[in-house]
């Protein structure tokens, strides 16, 4: 697949990541303030070793730890799930991303359409299937899962696709940008047993470096997928070239958002 080069401004405006940034000090502020005395400490998410060394703080607050072990990078001590829930559910960040992901609904977004490349390709390889079905993981309104429908419909008619998606924000899935899809709420983990072996294709987007515990969150999907069936997902490094070459971190070094693992944390 070949990419092409796209400004920062093709995503979002200046003025709107400005604002959305702006906004997450804010939110993780008040999340910190609230939830703080319940963080939990932690072994490395990746690698589970406990020989870690605390490197920084985000906003002279959380705590970020690196392993010694394997490198990664984590918020430590943790915010636990009710914490994570407060803010993606109630925080005004999180509805300022959600209008920036809606206009992906409309406009020729290109973060969507080369993911849509890749989902095409595993489709291709089992398109002698009668009905396929899709989960997104994270899915907010629906913008991601509405573009794949559309491009599933055009480009293999004659397969039924179920298209579904969960997040853990009320607010987003209840305003779903397409009334064909399934969207409803929850995490992946208490869905996994009711949707045991549903899947054949689950995907995932900038979600990973989010969580508390990412090696249950992959045992989950592997519960819900069907033999064979595949995930596709996407995630961060703070460490890669492009990020490096364009000063990425130089001046929101692990403060993007409230997440608790990470390639990037934060």
């Amino acid at each position: 697949m070949k990419y092409k080069y796209y400004d920062f401004s093709d995503n979002r405006s200046e003025v709107e990541a400005k604002k959305i940034f702006e906004q997450r000090i804010k939110d993780a502020t008040h999340i910190y303030e609230k939830y703080s005395e319940n963080f939990k400490r932690r072994n490395c998410p990746v690698c589970d070793s406990s020989k870690c060394e605390s490197i920084d703080k985000f906003h002279d607050m959380y705590g970020i730890d690196k392993c010694n072990h394997c490198s990664s990078v984590f918020v430590n001590p943790v915010p636990n799930i009710n914490a994570l829930s407060d803010y993606y559910e109630n925080c005004l960040c999180n509805r300022q991303l959600s209008n920036v992901i809606r206009k992906r609904y409309d406009n020729d977004d290109f973060i969507n359409d080369d993911r849509l490349v890749y989902i095409t390709d595993i489709i291709n390889d089992i398109k002698h299937k009668k009905v396929i079905k899709i989960l997104e993981i994270g899915c907010n309104n629906g913008a991601f899962l509405s573009k794949l429908r559309q491009c599933c419909e055009q480009n293999f008619p004659q397969i039924l696709f179920e298209l579904s998606g969960v997040d853990i924000d009320k607010a987003a899935v209840s305003n779903s940008v397409d009334s064909k899809l399934n969207l409803f709420y929850g995490l992946a983990e208490n869905i996994s047993k009711e949707r045991h072996n549903e899947y054949d294709i689950v995907v995932h987007f900038e979600l990973v470096e989010h969580l508390i515990n990412p090696k249950d969150f992959v045992k989950s999907i592997y519960d819900m997928l069907i033999d064979g069936g595949k995930m596709m997902f996407t995630t961060p490094n703070i460490n890669g070239f492009d990020n490096q070459a364009i000063g990425y971190n130089d001046t929101r070094y692990l403060a993007r958002h409230i997440s608790s693992y990470a390639s990037q944390c934060f």
